[in-house]
């Protein structure tokens, strides 16, 4: 109780991010923080597309800024003022050492710590257009900058792919959404799972994750979310264009990693309990949290109004289950659920 979580809230379309914080014992109660702008913003840099918060660092990304090229993309990190609250200053300006033209670098942003993934879903490898990529940045504290460590790629990376059109870190585990992916059809997604070895001090791609019923349109790997946990990490992937409960009605897949096998397996299927066409249930919007006690919401933001669903896991029959949705009182407005994020225990 009394514990404060800080959260973002953007205006991608003019360029300017509000810090927020939100008191957990009055829900009810926000106040802005500090209103944010890019340095060298100018129009249409699509500043605050893509945002992320860990502890005092703030990571926002311009997907349209230009300083590459047109759409190379950029990212921008904020810190925040030691004992001064509400005072967010900016950092540093992230750029990728090989960006070019329509790279889209910022669409997707994390932090965990020490670690930035920035996605890029628009890099060219290889003459593949749209294959995608995405960096890893690591803080220095010898100079205090963040250094572009590695280059992320998928294996088998094609044209349209989209890999790094979502990102999420935890610990030294990164999953990479490639949405555009085609192994169950076209645009039927899917994700990648990245681990630090700290020996070679590399990524190293550990697995690709397919839904087992993966069809045409599912755009699995749309959203991706991870928490750690000693018995197995729990990745949730977002598969917005499954047609379970309806066309683009929406699906969620958790996975869990067995560390007996080393090797990640999918553990159940969520879907929303009144899911109906064109809902997109968990399209750009999965958020996980939690160890001993897991919780996820999920945004399902489509057919003209909103809502978000939270499901938690019962460690006792070994599934999750839908516990709540959420619709704001006097109705939900269009685009609620289209992002969604947790922080420590709900309850």
């Amino acid at each position: 109780m009394g514990r404060s979580i800080r959260s973002l809230k953007l205006a991608a379309a003019v360029g300017v991010a509000a810090l927020c914080c939100i008191q957990a014992a009055s829900a009810q109660t926000a106040c802005r923080e500090a209103k944010v702008t890019a340095f060298d913003g100018g129009g249409f840099q699509s500043f605050g597309y893509s945002v992320a918060v860990s502890g005092d660092t703030a990571v926002i990304g311009a997907q349209w800024d230009n300083d590459l090229g047109t759409q190379s993309g950029s990212a921008y990190v904020y810190q925040r003022e030691p004992g001064l609250e509400g005072s967010w200053v900016f950092a540093q300006k992230l750029l990728a050492s090989d960006g070019t033209t329509n790279n889209r670098f910022g669409s997707a942003v994390t932090i965990d710590g020490d670690v930035i993934v920035v996605g890029a879903f628009g890099h060219f490898h290889d003459d593949d257009s749209g294959s995608g990529s995405a960096y890893v940045f690591r803080f220095d504290n010898d100079t205090s900058m963040w250094i572009e460590e590695q280059e992320l790629l998928a294996s088998d990376g094609e044209t349209g792919d989209k890999f790094g059109f979502s990102v999420v870190i935890s610990g030294d585990v990164a999953v990479i959404g490639a949405m555009g992916d085609d192994d169950n059809g076209g645009q039927s997604g899917s994700a990648y799972v990245f681990r630090y070895h700290a020996k070679s001090r590399l990524w190293i791609e550990e697995q690709k994750l397919l839904a087992s019923d993966g069809a045409a349109g599912d755009f699995f790997g749309d959203a991706v979310a991870i928490v750690a946990d000693p018995a197995g990490d729990v990745a949730l992937i977002g598969a917005g264009g499954h047609d379970d409960l309806g066309n683009n009605a929406g699906a969620a897949y958790v996975f869990r990693f067995d560390p007996k096998t080393s090797r990640w397996q999918e553990e159940q299927k969520l879907l929303a309990s009144d899911g109906a066409t064109s809902h997109v249930f968990g399209l750009a919007a999965v958020s996980l949290s939690g160890i001993e006690d897991k919780v996820a919401v999920i945004g399902a933001h489509g057919n003209g109004t909103g809502r978000a669903y939270v499901f938690r896991y019962d460690p006792k029959n070994s599934t999750w289950f839908e516990e709540q949705k959420l619709v704001p009182s006097g109705g939900a407005p269009q685009q609620f659920g289209r992002a969604a994020a947790i922080d420590g225990d709900a309850r």
